[in-house]
Parts: C-alpha cells; structure tokens; sequence
C-alpha cells in the first residue's frame, strides 16, 4: 500500500500565515510582549529609534528600497551591457 503525502489545504496555509501576522496575532503578542520588557524605557527606545530611522532614510523606507532595487537594475543592466559588448 502506497503512502500518499498529505499537504496542508493552500487556505488553512493562508490562515496560519495570516493569523501570525495578523493586527492581533502571535507576532504582535511576542513582540509587544518582548516590548513591554522595557518597561518605562518602551517609549525612549521608540523615539530614539524613529529619530535613527528618519535620519539615516531622510527619503523615507520606501524611498530606500526603491533606491536599492533601482541599484540592483542598473547592474543587472551594466553586466548585460558588458555581456553584448564582448
């Protein structure tokens, strides 16, 4: 009798991953928990990091990751020029 592989239904697999990140999942339990370690320091730590964060991207995240992935293009596109031009 041949075993048969029982895979996970693709919407139970949507649920799971879903209900992790959800606005009241597990991943916002664990890292508010994790948070609330801090105690009165949650809200200097907060800002401190906010401050970091528009200092080093005065762009914005966004605009980071679109300048990295307009980077990662010009050299894909600098290798296929090199390729063409040997």
């Amino acid at each position: 009798m041949a075993r048969t592989r029982r895979s996970v239904d693709p919407h139970a697999r949507g649920a799971i991953r879903n209900g992790l990140a959800a606005a009241s999942g597990v991943a916002f339990f664990t890292t508010s928990e994790v948070i609330s370690a801090f105690g009165t320091w949650e809200v200097f730590i907060g800002g401190v990091l906010l401050i970091l964060t528009a200092i080093l991207n005065p762009e914005g995240i966004a605009g980071a990751i679109r300048g990295s992935i307009a980077d990662v293009r010009i050299k894909k596109l600098a290798k296929v020029a090199l390729a063409a031009a040997q």
